[in-house]
């Protein structure tokens, strides 16, 4: 009986080593030029801004492979300037989610480069009531500074 409930473990071991998604790893466990100090995986999932962080890779029709991290924008958070959350009630706006993109590059030295940030913002329904899918890598930067940082993007 022991010997049957190590070999489930041991292979239940195996089949969940599988699912792990090596690229998203190779982001998470990476660290940016303008700060080393923290990875990208703990700048996004510790950042207090960002609910439901989601990693997922994923790639485009033309081979690039890209991981992708989304969040959920808290934009209620008092820190966010008083501007911003009056506009966002204004709009009626219920969901800002941002998601951010990273190109694993061909050098098989598990590098990759800021590839876009973006965002999709909702009515209070669900409905998408805007879309950015342009963004300068300045600007991306700009605002993964602030992640990094723990600061407000709004």
């Amino acid at each position: 009986m022991k010997k049957l409930l190590a070999i489930i473990f041991i292979g239940m071991l195996i089949l969940f080593s599988g699912c792990t998604d090596k690229k998203v790893a190779i982001v998470k466990n990476g660290v940016l030029k303008f700060d080393k100090t923290l990875t990208v995986g703990e700048a996004f999932d510790n950042y207090k801004y960002c609910k439901n962080v989601k990693w997922e890779s994923f790639t485009t029709d033309n081979g690039r492979e890209i991981v992708q991290v989304t969040c959920d924008y808290d934009f209620n958070n008092k820190d966010n300037s008083k501007e911003s959350r009056e506009l966002i009630k204004q709009k009626r706006i219920g969901k800002l989610e941002i998601y951010y993109q990273f190109e694993i590059l061909k050098t098989g030295e598990n590098q990759f480069q800021l590839r876009g940030e973006y965002e999709t913002v909702y009515d209070k329904n669900g409905k998408v009531i805007a879309n950015d899918n342009q963004s300068s890598i300045i600007e991306a930067l700009g605002d993964l500074k602030h992640i990094y940082e723990d600061e407000p993007l709004l």
